[in-house]
């Protein structure tokens, strides 16, 4: 088959690129050679002039003889290539009518020879159009493609492609230099942008090493395409393509619909590659036996391969692999007597002749018995029995037979017809049974000859019961035989295994090694057991089976103490399970299993957590959840104080380890941190404990202290300063609410200031007016004061009275 590798691909295709014109620029020129020539993409309104002195690429040495080879179609229409010049275009239409005007012309024999021609590879042309040998100054000339020799008719009315190149070449007559212009008379040198790259069509089936064609539907005007190969190039640039590849996978083909001017999106698809079919053959033949494969007959031993050729390629393989199993063939001289039968198998042979019996032997192939009889007059007769073979190969059988008439004494042979190793001999009497024990399956001879010459012949055949077989079937919990690894319900002890007995001698006995007796084994244990089967024939079979469990199921539980957003904060939860038989369920109480693996809201305790598998294995974990010790204050109703005055701050708190204690609004406690200041607030206030314990769990309470204001002062209304050491100055006397007297002025009845002092302190007489007024003596009367007091709660108001001075 073909197999194309990915550097072929890229090798050719880039050869094939070389020959592809590349789009010419905005000003477009001819060059002396083809392989360099740009394609324009719309040659409608092209002029230029050539005027270049190099020769240029001529058409090849069969055409460098002038007119004696213009004929040929290839060729162009010169004598002598003087400055030739090339430039692509594109067909937009199957056919083009194209004009040529020539301008002036300087120098040279005459004016223009051209013509369009057609090539891939620029070095083999083939003719669109004639080939005018000379368009001079002032002349045109149009072509029609088809047009071979210039009557105007196209005699070669090929379509041009859509999308294609062609190539204008022109050469001056002589070496002449012209200008010129075309024009597109009918049809178009345009061809519509391309817009897709077409819909990917695949071979049915595609296999290794098979051709798979693949195809695009393209679109107008595209003229090469571009496949690619799990990104690699494909060097074939047709719209239809055969690859292969030598590997099973998934693939990805693309494909870019192109012409010279113009490029469409790419179109990809996936498609899969699978392998050859191969059918293998083995096969035991009897002589003579054929089998058939593909049309075909194989009679032989040996190997052999049918090739079957499907219509995509890919083949089917058959692999045939014969083995001839050889005849077995019994030769038996044998004569009896004219009145007795002999029989091969169940056929009865009595006359003298030559025979030959085919049997089966016990591979199922014919067994040929090779007869050679003589039927004489004799008196001897015989008959033959069995006693099977006890057990299925074992040499247990017996070989029965007795002469029933003759004449004593008799000599007999005994021998196994498939196997001449086993024989024997010995005389018998008329009317005796004869046994011949402990022999094999197989079909005996007994010859019985007297002292007369008359002999007979016996054929028995021993015979053997099926073979005996067993077969155990376990139970099965889950992919293991028994329940649970330990389980106290016994569920680790609730295996079976089944016997499932074939062949021997029905009924059967059944001995286990645990002691049982019966066809299926309970109760059992992972662990290995023996079974002997026993048949009706005494023939025993043994095997033994080994009984798995489950790993124990090891449950990792983390136990979560609560914490201090409250004493039902605890959680257990069940991070995993090895072990058992999943899934697994849950339950702290032993019931109500589920599939909930956390279990919350837990106060401290002892826990227990059962995890029972999809068998029904239990398994328990204990643990504790320990309480944090969380704070509870307990303060009694709001309190209330008058001002001036203090009270201790009591709270009933639960019985913990205390860390800390703090409150809030400190500068009225005579201590900040201990369990019952004694407070002296200004206002009415809110006093906040915290108490953290010793597992930093920590609670926060408040108490209110409502203060009640009593704003209590004496002013006397009568002093005697009379040096009597009573009464003898003035002040104003401050109760507990009092914090100072800010200031204290007297007037006398005239309204003049006889005392002031500022920042008195409540009850300080000596800093009181002594009735003077500059160190002299007032008069005894009545005198006005006025007192600014200052309270506790840093409030100060304004107070006025009289008092009588007495002397």
């Amino acid at each position: 088959m073909k197999i194309l590798s990915v550097f072929t691909f890229i090798f050719v295709l880039s050869d094939v690129f070389a020959q592809t014109p590349e789009p010419c620029g905005p000003n477009p020129e001819m060059t002396s050679f083809c392989a360099t020539a740009c394609v324009v993409c719309d040659i409608d309104g092209f002029t230029g002039v050539n005027d270049l002195t190099a020769p240029g690429q001529d058409f090849g040495p069969e055409c460098d003889g002038g007119f004696t080879t213009d004929d040929l179609p290839n060729c162009f229409c010169t004598t002598q290539y003087n400055n030739m010049q090339y430039i692509a275009f594109i067909a937009g239409s199957t056919s083009l009518t194209i004009k040529v005007d020539v301008g002036s012309c300087v120098g040279g024999a005459g004016g223009l020879e051209l013509g369009f021609f057609e090539t891939d590879d620029c070095e083999t042309f083939q003719r669109l159009t004639f080939c005018n040998t000379d368009v001079d100054s002032g002349e045109s000339e149009t072509f029609i493609t088809g047009d071979v020799d210039g009557d105007g008719i196209a005699e070669d009315p090929d379509p041009l492609t859509i999308g294609q190149h062609y190539y204008l070449v022109i050469d001056g007559s002589g070496g002449a230099n012209c200008s010129w212009t075309f024009t597109v008379l009918e049809g178009s040198t345009q061809v519509t942008p391309l817009s897709t790259s077409g819909i990917i069509s695949i071979s049915e089936d595609p296999c290794t090493d098979a051709p798979i064609t693949v195809s695009t539907t393209g679109e107008v005007g595209a003229s090469q395409f571009y496949w690619t190969l799990n990104g690699d190039a494909i060097s074939d640039l047709s719209q239809t393509t055969e690859i292969s590849v030598p590997e099973v996978g998934t693939y990805e083909l693309c494909v870019t619909a192109a012409n010279a001017c113009d490029e469409a999106p790419p179109t990809c698809t996936t498609f899969d590659v699978r392998e050859v079919g191969t059918t293998l053959i083995l096969e035991d033949l009897c002589e003579g036996e054929c089998i058939e494969a593909n049309g075909n007959q194989y009679c032989d031993e040996g190997i052999f391969q049918e090739v079957i050729t499907l219509p995509n390629g890919c083949d089917s393989i058959i692999d045939i692999e014969l083995a001839i199993l050889p005849q077995a063939i019994a030769n038996l001289d044998v004569w009896i007597c004219n009145i007795d039968t002999f029989f091969i198998g169940t056929t009865p042979y009595t006359e003298t002749g030559s025979y030959s019996e085919t049997i089966l032997s016990f591979a199922e192939c014919d067994s040929l018995v090779n007869l050679e009889l003589l039927a004489i007059e004799c008196e001897i007769l015989a008959t033959a029995n069995e006693i099977p073979v006890v057990c299925n190969g074992t040499a247990s059988g017996t070989l029965i037979f007795s002469v029933d008439q003759g004449t004593p004494p008799l000599n007999y042979t005994y021998t196994n017809i498939e196997d001449n190793s086993i024989t024997g001999m010995g005389t018998t009497n008329i009317l005796i049974n004869n046994e011949i024990p402990n022999i094999p399956i197989g079909i005996y001879r007994i010859y019985i000859e007297d002292n007369f010459g008359n002999d007979a012949v016996v054929l028995q055949e021993i015979s053997e019961p099926e073979p005996l077989t067993i077969d155990l079937i376990p139970s099965d919990f889950g992919g293991f035989n028994v329940s649970c690894f330990e389980d106290e319900d016994g569920l680790d002890r609730n295996g079976t295994l089944s016997t499932m007995v074939t062949g021997g001698v029905p009924p059967y006995a059944y001995l286990w090694s645990d002691g049982q007796s019966t066809e299926i084994a309970i109760g059992l244990a992972a662990e290995n057991y023996t079974v002997t089967v026993t048949d009706n024939s005494g023939c025993p079979i043994t095997l033994d089976y080994t009984l798995t469990s489950p790993a124990p199921i090891l449950p990792n539980v983390d136990f979560v103490n609560p914490n201090c957003d409250g004493f039902d904060t605890g959680m257990i939860e069940i991070l995993n399970v090895d072990g058992g038989v999943p899934n697994y369920t849950y339950s702290l109480s032993g019931t109500n299993f589920s599939s909930n693996a956390v279990f919350t809201d837990l106060l401290e305790g002892s826990y227990s957590v059962y995890v029972q598998d999809q068998n029904g294995c239990l398994v328990l974990v204990r643990d504790e959840i320990l309480a944090p010790q969380i704070p509870i204050i307990t303060f009694e109703e709001d309190l209330e104080l008058c001002l001036g005055d203090s009270i201790m701050l009591e709270a009933d708190i639960n019985d913990i380890n205390i860390k800390s204690i703090s409150w809030v609004e400190p500068e009225y406690l005579n201590c900040d941190t201990c369990l019952s200041p004694i407070a002296s607030p200004v206002n009415t206030s809110t006093f906040k404990l915290t108490i953290v314990s010793e597992t930093d769990c920590s609670t926060s309470e408040s108490i209110r202290v409502n203060l009640i204001k009593n704003r209590n002062f004496y002013a006397p209304n009568v002093f005697t300063p009379n040096e009597d050491g009573l009464n003898e100055r003035f002040t104003i006397f401050g109760s507990k609410e009092v914090a100072q007297i800010a200031n204290l002025s007297i007037y006398d009845r005239w309204g003049n200031l006889v005392f002031k002092k500022e920042n008195l302190s409540p009850d300080d007489v000596q800093n009181g007016w002594d009735g003077r007024f500059n160190n002299q003596e007032v008069d005894a009367g009545h005198y006005v004061w006025y007192a600014e007091i200052e309270f506790l709660d840093a409030e100060v108001i304004s107070y006025s009275g009289s008092v009588t001075l007495l002397r």
